[in-house]
């Protein structure tokens, strides 16, 4: 229950209510519970560092240039509030803070909790969010543009449709994340975590990816045009005919988790190679699931039928850059990064023309 005296003097306003907190430091303000709306709505540079708004509400209140440093948020309403240029240094958002719409531009949030908050259509534009924790968050359709996001913690979290244009994501911890339809054209992942995370149609255009772990992410429909993959980790990947590889820029991968050997071993791709040998893995995988249908229709299949009904499933052009491959002895590395043992049969039958 929030403390009377200090509703009182939250009606005084911004100036009289600045002079008492600072006239009385150790008195840290009670308004847990609050309906902050039907005393005001303008809590412009209000100092509420330390504050107790535990369950207030807080819906569509001004709060810009107001200091929120370590105030506990806990279940407070947020929603429509307006943070512009706050500093939010050290805050308590846990349990679920509703934060829905609410506008970040600028808010100063390094180290915030925001555990479970529901920040869907927040926007966060240009807010600095250095090791926040977000971690079972719904940020479905927020604003993240431009956003500082190092040591940022997502794990889990519902990042769906939302926007992280330039946003900085460096080493920052995205597994189980859903990344689905959401924008993340030239941002840097660089050492990112987003092991198993689902990236579903997701704008990664011009992304730097350096280094980072992308163990077991779902990147169907994906778009990578022109990202950086150089370092990557691609442990079990999956990507489909829709994933958009044009332009990748790559010098090597890995494809172990924590394993220090990278492919290739002792040179870095080729221009294009790492495109096509990605192209080339789409392609085992869409014979894989054919192949598999084939057993299903018709389990009696000899060899010779089914080594004819794998040519015939490859398209003319792969066949040429299959060939290609093979005559430029970088089949191995190809071998490595798809581990498709339909390839493996691929290869040795155009191995074979090659040599007839």
């Amino acid at each position: 229950m929030a403390n009377p005296e200090h509703l009182k003097k939250l009606r005084e306003g911004a100036n009289k209510w600045n002079q008492w907190r600072q006239q009385n430091p150790n008195e840290l303000p009670d308004l847990e519970g609050a309906d902050i709306t039907k005393i005001t709505y303008d809590l412009k540079k209000f100092d509420l560092s330390r504050a107790n708004l535990r369950r207030a509400n807080l819906k569509g209140v001004k709060l810009w240039g107001a200091n929120l440093e370590e105030a506990d948020f806990t279940q407070a309403i947020l929603c429509f509030a307006s943070f512009t240029q706050t500093n939010f240094t050290f805050p308590n958002f846990t349990q679920k803070a509703n934060l829905s719409r609410a506008n970040l531009t600028e808010a100063n949030l390094r180290m915030a909790c925001l555990d479970n908050a529901n920040l869907t259509r927040a926007n966060l534009q240009d807010a600095d969010l250095w090791n926040a924790s977000f971690r079972f968050a719904n940020l479905q359709e927020a604003d993240l543009t431009r956003a500082t996001l190092t040591y940022a913690d997502f794990w889990s979290a519902n990042l769906k449709e939302s926007i992280l244009c330039n946003a900085n994501l460096s080493e920052a911890e995205l597994s189980y994340t859903n990344l689905s339809e959401a924008e993340l054209s030239y941002t840097n992942l660089s050492q990112a975590i987003l092991y198993d995370a689902k990236l579903y149609e997701t704008k990664l255009y011009g992304a730097n990816l350096t280094n980072a772990n992308l163990s077991k992410i779902k990147a169907l429909g994906t778009d990578f045009t022109g990202a950086l993959f150089t370092g990557a980790c691609l442990e079990n990947w999956k990507i489909n005919s829709a994933t958009i590889l044009d332009n990748i820029n790559c010098q090597y991968v890995y494809l172990r988790s924590g394993d220090p050997i990278r492919i290739p071993s002792n040179r870095d791709f080729e221009l294009e190679e790492f495109t096509e040998i990605l192209q080339l893995k789409i392609v085992a995988e869409t014979i894989l699931q054919l192949f598999r249908g084939l057993e299903q229709t018709n389990p009696g299949a000899t060899e010779k039928e089914k080594h004819n009904f794998i040519i015939s499933s490859i398209p003319p052009a792969m066949i040429v850059k299959l060939q290609r491959a093979v005559g430029a002895g970088t089949i191995e590395t190809s071998k490595q990064i798809i581990n498709n043992p339909f390839f493996n049969i691929i290869i040795a039958m155009i191995e074979a023309w090659n040599h007839n």
